[in-house]
């Protein structure tokens, strides 16, 4: 029982620490990380070229 009651609390102590990073760093821009590779990914390389040199 004590094992189990150990692995329960650690694990709800990494997803509160996982929860609170997320809310609070300013680098977890997920969303917007994954929009961006997904509009690169639909680019040709002419249209990526053009875009680098301006």
């Amino acid at each position: 029982m004590l094992t189990s009651h150990t692995t329960i609390v650690i694990s709800l102590y990494i997803l509160l620490a996982w929860h609170h990073l997320k809310s609070t760093d300013a680098r977890s821009f997920d969303r917007l990380f994954y929009l961006l590779c997904n509009e690169v990914g639909t680019l040709d390389w002419v249209v990526a070229l053009q875009q680098l040199r301006i």
